[in-house]
């Protein structure tokens, strides 16, 4: 007897499958869209010519890894640092680009040696000296406190 995360499972990789036969025997991506194109007069219209960019504006919310209040230093501990992780990161620098923000890896390679992509780093799992002694810039302050006013 199957149970019911197998017959859903199972579903779903039998409508993939037709999607799939659909795509591989008329090159759209669905039944219906061939049916359309079916419809047309030949040579009247190009499938999927072109690409029309559009911006999509959404809030995220990203949870730094450590606070130094003390400091007004945001520490973010990186195992690996994807290119999504990278995004992430230059957009919250761009929005916030009073914030210290510093990462500290796990593994860093020989090609990086104070910085990346313009934030302080280091190879961990030490915090750097100099960085738990540092005396933050009043619009360092500033903007952590903006941001973090539970620890500021």
């Amino acid at each position: 007897m199957k149970s019911r995360s197998s017959s859903a499972l199972s579903a779903k990789v039998k409508r993939y499958k037709a999607w799939a036969a659909v795509r591989n025997d008329t090159g759209f991506r669905s039944q219906f869209e061939a049916d359309v194109s079916r419809s047309l007069p030949d040579d009247a219209a190009r499938y999927e010519a072109g690409r029309i960019p559009y911006t999509v504006t959404t809030t995220r919310h990203y949870t730094p890894d450590w606070l130094l209040p003390r400091q007004a230093i945001v520490l973010e501990a990186k195992g690996r640092f994807t290119l999504e992780d990278r995004n992430k990161m230059l957009m919250v620098k761009a929005q916030y680009p009073k914030l210290d923000i510093r990462l500290i890896f796990q593994r860093l390679s020989q090609k990086v040696t104070k910085t990346m992509h313009g934030f302080p780093c280091c190879k961990g799992p030490a915090v750097p000296d100099a960085w738990l002694k540092h005396k933050p810039t009043a619009a360092g302050k500033k903007a952590f406190a903006a941001l973090f006013p539970q620890v500021a």
